[in-house]
Formats: structure tokens, C-alpha cells, sequence
């Protein structure tokens, strides 16, 4: 059932078709008096045009509710009496008027999927997206393979983006991993929480740690709390050589993460990276080495996912099928 969702369980109400059966079960008397059921973003949608809409990139991402086998609503839906509108596409828009004027309202649109807009529309060639900060997501738009049981496993899922074309995504915790083991780097040596912001690029410890591959960090089970106590920071002479070997060790499990979304046959060309770690140094150097074969970017664009919503729109809007996009990439080279 995951795998035909392409939804990893994610708990009671971490999947949104879940809390559909919840309320039923659990609440009936709340769930008879409901008109209709929508997505948050088509409930904002709703408050602007008056009309119950779906669309495929919020009720195809880790809900339970779509059959990614057949392109439709899944089976159990029907059985236990759910119904729900069919998607449009996310570039309809509704005329609205507000404060006296003609406007068009869009239907709304998934966060992930509103990230990945920008570089669908702006880029021609094949890439993958590491979205970068609390959680480290990859995307790879190009990979419409179906999920395997182990990938459900190791955290991975499909979603449908704006062409209702899977997308296999897969997610490491890396900021917040990063920050809570940072912080015993910093108690250690005595520095400030900020000091990893201005450690300056080694490259021989760079090189050190790409020849030899050796972690530090993580080697064993990663501990519940995210803090690999385990670790003797006294064989690190200063702050800046064990945040290298930190920063080495959650670039390998990151490109873990990201090759799950590689397939057999990779047609991928370029890696972009977005959001807070694109704008780590140690980080992009060692991944762009890592991939020496592909093209590695960082994007220094703001607000992805509001600008992936007004581009969905931009072609019924304003009549044009390709727009001008600057996406702020800079290309990094490995060492």
C-alpha cells in the first residue's frame, strides 16, 4: 500500500488521507457536517474564488489518497464513501474581484512542488534539487521509476509535480543534525555557536578526507537525539579541523540520501543546490567533489516556493509559455 502511494508511513497524522479516516472514525458528528475536504492550499484557494478544487501536487505528496499504479484517487477512498473533487492542473485560475478590481486566483500548489518550478521552467537540461536547511530534500524530476520497498524504508517517496509526473524525492535531517552536533563542537572548544560561519576552506583537510574516506562521525547507529557523543573531540586540534570532519561526514550521508533518487542509468547532468547550505563553502566543495562528473551549482534565489506559484499561473495570466527566469546559479568545481 506504501509503495503503491508512494507514501512512507509517517505516523497518525502525518499522512492526510489518514486524518480523512480519523475524523470519519473517531469524530463522525464533526466529519457529517463537513461540506467538503480540501488541501490548505485550496482551502485558501476557496476563501478567494468560492469554489472546491483538488490539484495533483497537494493530494499526490505522502498522502495515502492517490494510486501512483493507476494515475488516480486510491481504491479505499471509494470504499469507505470519500469523495473528493478530480485535480486540475495548477495552471487554472479563477476570475476573482477584490476591492474592486478583476483578479485571477490560482488553485494553489504544494510547497515541494512550488520549490521546484523555478528550475523545471528555467532550466533545459537534466538535474537533480538538494533543497537545503532543517531537512536536506532531493528531487529528482527526472526519475519517474516506481519506489521500491527498501527505498520506502530508508525514507524515500514519490510526488506529483505540476505535469503529474512523479517525482522521486528522497530527505536527510541535515540541519538540525548539523546544528545540535555544531553546538558540542563549539562547548568543546569554547567558541561561539556562530564561529562555523567564518571557518575558512583547508584544502588540504579537504583533500585528507576525500582520499581516505574515513567518517568520524555516525559511524555507528545515529543516536535518537542526533549527537554522536561517542566521538573523542580531543583528537582535534582546533574548532575548524573537527568542523571539517563534520561537515565531511554529513556530506556523506547526505550523498547517501541523494543517490537514492539516482537511478541505474543516470541521464542527470547537474546538482543544484538551494536554501541555507548553499551558502556552506565546505559543504558545496566537498559534494561538487564527490560528483566531479556533474555540473554543480548553488541558487541564490529567495522565496522558491512563491515564485513557483506565480510561474504556474504566469502562462493563463500574461499569455507568455516561457519566461525569462534568474536563478542566480554559480558553478563549483572539485578540488
Amino acid at each position: 500500500f506504501c509503495r503503491q502511494t508512494a507514501s512512507p508511513s509517517l505516523g497518525l497524522l502525518l499522512n492526510s488521507g489518514i486524518q480523512l479516516l480519523w475524523m470519519k472514525e473517531k469524530h463522525p458528528d464533526v466529519y457529517q457536517k463537513a461540506e467538503a475536504i480540501l488541501h490548505f492550499p485550496q482551502y485558501l484557494s476557496y476563501l478567494l474564488t468560492g469554489q472546491i478544487i483538488a490539484e495533483s501536487t497537494s493530494v499526490g505528496c505522502h498522502t495515502f489518497l492517490w494510486d501512483f499504479d493507476h494515475n488516480r484517487y486510491h481504491q479505499w477512498l471509494g470504499d469507505e464513501g470519500i469523495q473528493l473533487p478530480s485535480p486540475l492542473p495548477n495552471s487554472h485560475t479563477i476570475d476573482v474581484e477584490a476591492a474592486g478590481k478583476a483578479l485571477k486566483a490560482g488553485i494553489g500548489i504544494h510547497d515541494s512542488s512550488a520549490a521546484l518550478v523555478p528550475y523545471l521552467m528555467g532550466i533545459d537540461e537534466r538535474f537533480i534539487l538538494l533543497s537545503t536547511g532543517t531537512w536536506c530534500i532531493s528531487m529528482n524530476p527526472f526519475n519517474h521509476e516506481s519506489l521500491t520497498a527498501a527505498e520506502l524504508k530508508q525514507d524515500c517517496l514519490n510526488y506529483l509535480n505540476i505535469y503529474q509526473k512523479p517525482v522521486k524525492s528522497s530527505r536527510y535531517f541535515l540541519g538540525h543534525i548539523h546544528d545540535v552536533n555544531m553546538e558540542r563542537l563549539a562547548n568543546h572548544f569554547g567558541v561561539e555557536k556562530s564561529t562555523y560561519k567564518r571557518v575558512e576552506i583547508n584544502e588540504m583537510l579537504l583533500k585528507k578526507h576525500l582520499e581516505n574516506g574515513q567518517k568520524v562521525f555516525f559511524c555507528k547507529k545515529m543516536p535518537t537525539d542526533y549527537v554522536d557523543d561517542t566521538v573523542d573531540l580531543e583528537q582535534f586540534d582546533s574548532f575548524a579541523t573537527a568542523y571539517h570532519q563534520l561537515m565531511f561526514d554529513l556530506t556523506e550521508e547526505c550523498i547517501h540520501s541523494l543517490k537514492l533518487v539516482i537511478p541505474a542509468k543516470d541521464g542527470v547532468e547537474s546538482l543544484i543546490v538551494s536554501g541555507g547550505f548553499a551558502r556552506n563553502r565546505i559543504f558545496i566543495t566537498y559534494l561538487a567533489s564527490r560528483f566531479p562528473e556533474k555540473r554543480v551549482y548553488t541558487s541564490e534565489i529567495d522565496n522558491a516556493s512563491a515564485l513557483g506559484a506565480a510561474l504556474v499561473c504566469a502562462e493563463e495570466v500574461y499569455g507568455q509559455k516561457k519566461m525569462q527566469i534568474d536563478l542566480g546559479l554559480k558553478r563549483w568545481h572539485a578540488i
